[in-house]
């Protein structure tokens, strides 16, 4: 008896713990997508409901038979692990994103007036992208409060620059 009592409770913190997790996954995602209408979405009110909700599924959806148990929680883990996957990978792309057009607008420059002149700068602005925009980004930021934040963000997109800066010189080379 005390096994079983174990084994249950132990099902329902795990249930609990994964549920939550993937809530705050979904939660994260919700609070990029939707901006400055996070807050009238998401409430306190609606959070304790789906905690009170967690707690419910996780004691309720432990059978008392074992066989019926260990399916239920491969298909419970297989879900919340694939809704969390799916929720970060999301984060990631929309961030990504957000990432590159702001880079992009840093180092963006007016072209010239000449047509020869202007040809020259378009590809010497591309081949030249990676070192320049990492220079404006930290010179942009360095008396602002956020320079550490900006400082990481600029070393983070280091590698994504040097990529972007190759395959356009390479472009330039090969036409």
């Amino acid at each position: 008896m005390a096994h079983l009592m174990v084994a249950l409770a132990a099902y329902t913190f795990c249930g609990v713990s994964l549920l939550t997790l993937t809530a705050i996954s979904v939660d994260r995602l919700l609070a990029l997508l939707l901006g400055l209408r996070y807050r009238q979405v998401v409430t306190v009110k609606k959070t304790y409901i789906a905690i009170l909700a967690f707690w419910i599924v996780s004691v309720v959806g432990v059978p008392a038979s074992t066989a019926i148990r260990e399916y239920v929680h491969y298909a419970a883990t297989a879900l919340c692990l694939a809704i969390t996957i799916v929720a970060y990978s999301k984060i990631f792309f929309r961030l990504r994103h957000n990432q590159i057009h702001r880079i992009y607008r840093l180092t963006r420059r007016k072209p010239s007036n000449s047509n020869e002149h202007s040809s020259i700068q378009k590809g010497s602005v591309q081949c030249t992208v990676g070192a320049g925009s990492i220079g404006r980004l930290l010179s942009a930021t360095y008396h602002s409060d956020s320079f550490n934040t900006s400082k990481r963000d600029a070393f983070i997109l280091l590698p994504w620059l040097a990529i972007y800066k190759y395959f356009i010189c390479r472009r330039k080379r090969e036409s």
